[in-house]
């Protein structure tokens, strides 16, 4: 195979200075290109390259002893590496396989004199039938061929028959031998056919006919039963594209051109070994103090994809067996980012499902502050109501009374000898608007104090605060207070509630009232305007001419619970605003011009209809 010099030094002729140089040849007895020596060869370099620690040169020999006899070329390339490496002094050679060895060995004191010899991939059943010469140490190799068929009957349990195939080469031979010895013990427990020394085309045919319980032991096929060289790796290619069973074998390079599996040493591993003797013996170390090592130590490798093909459950393999080739599936190409991807959605899920319950959880706060709002709301016109109690039962009185002089008067009118039945009727008609009026009031008062959700209609805003102030007015002349109303006509419809809108007029002007108890009665005057704002939204202003508001209190007056009254509650205000603003709207309060206190709050409305007018008139 592969025969390695190191020369470190200059040479007879340099006029380099010493050992500034050290040179490698390396002498290649097959095809340099097979990818068995490329691996060989590159992990050798490396590894002197890596230890030596000065430049090394490499040059590189074909004997080609493989593929054609070596009787054939022998002396030729005797005579002519030992004219070519004449007055050089050579420090290490480095063999490759047995014919390499024999070669350095053989011919080495006439080429390199007196040089170190190291070896590698030489097997250890040679050696053990060798002495060798103290200048030569080296990396043995093991051919694991009993372990390979162990491991291809495990795989296919069923196997009746093994057929094992190899060349008609010196090194085919090697291998041959090998095989019968280690197949000896399973005579009678397993047929074994040697399908050996044929042509590659004889050995196509015949693998392409056996039956499914057998199985192929490929060794190698330097040259073929016909003289015709070859290379192994492209023979186990065409025995596998042929072949009808599974084929094994015992080659790392194999192992991507159709065997299954098998017992294999690596050979990067052979390299890198023999790189480092190498090294060692370069820096002084003798051959003869290092020994002979131990060989590189086969391991099982198997062809993830010759596996699918048969069929055979990976699980069948033994623990830490290499599997090559595998093909990554998606999951494991992206699993970074498969399982990154899997967290944000888990993150984003988790997110969305927090805000959903959040949301939730907002709506039922929502709701229970609508429900809240409601109660208050219902509460305040309780408390509103329930002062202006005096008023009304002054206004319901009124009717209440007429109603009982008409009956009077009609009575009398009866008991008469000569009854008017003209009178009658039309103290029977005063009864009747009297008592219209009375259930005017009281119905009045029942849309006011009834507890109901906020709903939304089309409402006449105008006529909505007119509602109200006719509920006001009989409080307003018990404090001889003028109502005055501006209205624009033109506003169109607002989309809101009556009752709680009417709830918001009802507290504004009864406040207003209120702040004008210490005014003089010519000057009581409360008076309500709507407008149309630039922005489109109603405006409504609620105007007195009482003692106004203080401006450290402006920035609190819709702050629940506060209150500038001896008796307030401090709920009024603040209801009022919530109401407002559930509308859509605002409110806020300002110091009325001329004294006094205004306050203002916006509407949205509904449209854009109808035109701008203002009236003052009376409530």
């Amino acid at each position: 195979m592969l025969l390695s010099l190191v020369v470190c030094g200059a040479s007879a002729q340099s006029d380099r200075a010493p050992d500034s140089l050290c040179r490698v040849v390396l002498l290649n007895v097959g095809d340099p290109l097979l990818p068995a020596f490329i691996a060989l060869d590159r992990a050798t370099r490396d590894e002197i390259r890596a230890k030596v620690g000065r430049p090394v040169q490499f040059y590189a020999e074909t004997l080609d002893m493989l593929r054609f006899p070596r009787a054939q070329l022998e002396q030729e390339t005797v005579a002519l590496l030992s004219k070519k490496y004449r007055g050089a002094k050579v420090e290490a050679v480095v063999a490759i396989e047995t014919t390499a060895l024999e070669f350095a060995e053989s011919h080495g004191d006439l080429i390199w004199p007196d040089t170190p010899i190291i070896f590698h991939s030489v097997p250890t059943s040679y050696l053990a039938r060798r002495t060798l010469s103290p200048r030569i140490t080296g990396v043995p190799v093991r051919y694991d061929i009993e372990p390979t068929l162990e491991l291809a009957l495990r795989l296919r349990p069923a196997t009746r028959r093994v057929v094992v195939i190899a060349g008609a080469g010196e090194f085919d031979h090697e291998l041959i031998r090998l095989a019968r010895g280690a197949i000896e013990g399973r005579a009678g427990k397993i047929d074994v056919e040697f399908l050996v020394d044929r042509s590659l085309a004889e050995a196509r045919a015949a693998v392409g006919k056996l039956p499914v319980d057998a199985i192929v032991l490929f060794l190698s096929m330097v040259r073929g039963g016909d003289g015709a060289p070859h290379t192994s790796r492209n023979v186990v290619t065409q025995l596998a594209a042929a072949s009808s069973v599974p084929i094994f074998g015992i080659f790392e390079t194999y192992l991507s051109d159709g065997i299954v599996a098998g017992s294999i040493a690596s050979f990067e591993t052979q390299g890198r070994r023999a790189g480092d003797l190498v090294a060692r013996v370069l820096k002084g170390e003798r051959p003869a103090d290092l020994n002979v090592q131990p060989p590189v130590q086969p391991g099982c490798i198997a062809d993830w994809r010759q596996l699918k093909r048969w069929g055979i459950d990976e699980s069948l393999l033994p623990d830490g067996c290499d599997v090559r080739f595998r093909e990554i599936s998606t999951w494991e190409r992206y699993r970074w980012q498969i399982d990154l991807a899997i967290l944000v959605m888990f993150a984003q899920t988790a997110l969305i499902g927090a805000l959903l319950f959040q949301r939730y959880r907002r709506r039922q706060a929502e709701s229970a502050g609508a429900q809240l709002r409601v109660e208050l709301a219902h509460a305040g016109r309780l408390v509103t109501i329930g002062e202006l109690t005096a008023a009304i039962a002054h206004e319901v009185n009124q009717p209440l009374g007429a109603i009982l002089a008409n009956v009077d008067s009609a009575e009398m009118l009866l008991d008469s000898d000569d009854p008017r039945i003209s009178d009658v009727r039309q103290i029977l008609a005063d009864i009747r608007k009297d008592d219209l009026r009375a259930n005017d009031v009281i119905k009045r008062l029942r849309t006011l104090l009834a507890k109901h959700e906020m709903t939304r209609e089309r409402i006449d805003l105008n006529e909505t605060i007119l509602e109200v102030l006719r509920v006001l007015e009989p409080e307003a002349q018990r404090r001889h207070v003028e109502l005055v109303t501006e209205f624009d006509d033109g506003i169109p419809r607002i989309l809101g509630d009556r009752v709680h809108l009417q709830q918001v007029l009802l507290n504004l002007v009864l406040n207003a009232m209120d702040a004008m108890a210490d005014t003089h009665v010519t000057s009581r005057r409360v008076t309500v305007r709507t407008a149309r704002r630039p922005d489109g939204d109603a405006e409504v202003t609620v105007s007195d001419r009482g003692h106004g508001i203080a401006s450290e209190h402006l920035s609190k007056l819709f702050v629940s619970f506060y209150t500038t009254k001896q008796r307030g509650m401090g709920l009024g205000l603040s209801i009022a605003k919530s109401i407002v603003e559930a509308h859509g709207g605002r409110i806020w309060a300002e110091p009325y011009r001329g004294g006094g206190a205004t306050f203002r709050f916006t509407l949205p409305v509904t449209g854009d209809s109808g035109r701008a007018a203002t009236a003052e008139r009376p409530a």
